[in-house]
């Protein structure tokens, strides 16, 4: 079965909170998600703009989509339901609809249409109504990219060792009605042990805590999202909205990750050299055969042991990839292999948007850093820790910190004191405040 090879962490937290979930019921580890509140107290003027307010359960998780919110939480042992409500109906109404289920998680797709995950196979539900246009039982693993969805199903049609890749344009099936056996736009034949490998783009959370993900923010318009597929021994990039391959296929051995990154195929080979692990960074135009620029200065932090295996996602994104150099943190243009941003030791990049590289200083600073003039544009009064969530939304950052969650932009202004941050889109952020959920205008 495929992998998606960068995201492994994702489905490691899927099965701690079904763990989670379990001992709760049992009466284990009775307000483990539940943390101590934030330092200071909302204001009135904070208080007011609260635009829904709910206790949930343990372990419940909330996404943002639209005027809903929509929320997942245990039943029993093992069993999840589905819920939304209105943000514009009044105080107190009902749900608008409620989903039975194992549908965790609830990925939103350009506000139009929901992914809900069961343990095998899929439904595309409509957020209003909370009504499925189709489902796929037979999918092993669903996910979108640049507003195709992507699924991978292995069947005795496809033959031994074989699986198939296949994707839908969601734009358009927005607006069909429900059908039967709607089938998708492309499907091609892939080896068992295939795998995408994506980079950590636009997202940051320390691992290992409650929330391993927030949605990152979208790629710049025109900007092509492409598939980086490797089987077995080769590598091709995919486009999803037409299953065509449009480079490749390149040999790879095992000790290499090659990445799609704007416009470059970025392959990273690894070596031991006795006392460490180095890296041999090679980039190619998509456009292009000949290699563009090689360099073997850069450290990725991605590999360790002996054997020098990379299992750490990397940070990249909009053609920028983060490393080091003699120490120090730079943000490398994947295009010509320079650096456009060299900052200090012992700082790093935990979050890439389009236009900024959200830089975390030893002193648990957060500085906004201009992608394209390196400079400092803007700076986050307090300080983050190691359970700070950076969430990149369109316009901005949405930043937890140990004194409130914050916008950040050309200057960063707070919107909520202490607190959690748990879901956010680019108006409005899910924060866990004491013992309760409250969505607030960012």
């Amino acid at each position: 079965m495929g992998a998606w090879y960068g995201w492994s962490a994702g489905w490691d937290m899927r099965w701690m909170r079904a763990v989670v979930a379990m001992l709760t019921a049992c009466g284990v580890f009775a307000g483990l998600l539940v943390r101590e509140p934030r330092s200071g107290s909302p204001g009135a003027d904070e208080v007011a703009s609260i635009e829904w307010r709910a206790r949930l359960a343990l372990s419940s998780t909330v996404h943002l989509v639209g005027d809903l919110v929509i929320v997942v939480e245990p039943v029993g042992s093992s069993g999840r339901v589905t819920y939304a409500y209105d943000l514009g109906a009044a105080a107190g109404s009902a749900d608008v609809w409620r989903r039975p289920g194992w549908v965790e998680p609830v990925e939103t797709l350009d506000g139009t249409l929901l992914v809900t995950r069961y343990e095998t196979g899929f439904s595309l539900v409509d957020p209003q109504t909370g009504l499925a246009r189709w489902t796929n039982l037979d999918a092993d693993e669903v996910d979108e990219f640049g507003g195709v969805l992507i699924w991978n199903s292995c069947d005795e049609e496809t033959g031994a060792g074989m699986c198939a890749l296949s994707g839908l344009r969601l734009a358009d099936r927005a607006g069909e009605e429900v059908r039967r056996g709607l089938r998708p736009d492309w499907t091609i034949p892939v080896e068992a042990d295939w795998s995408l490998d994506w980079p950590l783009e636009g997202v940051w959370r320390a691992p290992g805590t409650r929330f391993e993900s927030l949605r990152a923010e979208p790629a710049p318009g025109g900007t092509p999202v492409l598939l980086p597929l490797r089987q077995d021994d080769r590598f091709e990039v995919v486009d999803p909205a037409t299953g065509r391959v449009v480079f490749g296929p390149a040999v790879e051995s095992p000790w290499e990750r090659i990445l799609v990154l704007g416009r470059s195929v970025v392959r990273i080979a690894t070596r031991w050299d006795g006392v460490r692990c180095g890296y041999e960074v090679t980039a190619t135009s998509l456009d292009e055969t000949a290699v563009s620029w090689s360099r073997n200065d850069l450290d990725l932090g991605t590999a360790g042991g002996t054997g020098c295996q990379q299992t750490v996602r990397i940070v990249a994104a909009a053609g920028v990839l983060w490393a080091r150099v003699g120490g120090r943190p730079v943000l490398l243009d994947t295009a010509a292999g320079r650096e456009r941003w060299v900052g200090q030791p012992d700082e790093r990049v935990v979050a890439l948007s389009r236009s900024y590289a959200i830089v975390a200083t030893p002193a648990g600073r957060l500085r906004l850093v201009g992608l394209f003039t390196g400079h400092v544009q803007a700076e986050l009064p307090g300080t983050v820790d190691e359970l700070s969530a950076v969430a990149v939304v369109a316009g901005g950052v949405i930043v937890e910190s140990g004194n409130g969650i914050w916008r950040c932009d050309l200057q960063c202004s707070r919107v909520f004191t202490g607190g959690w941050l748990l879901a956010t889109d680019s108006s409005r952020a899910a924060v866990q405040w004491e013992h309760d959920v409250v969505v607030v205008p960012v």
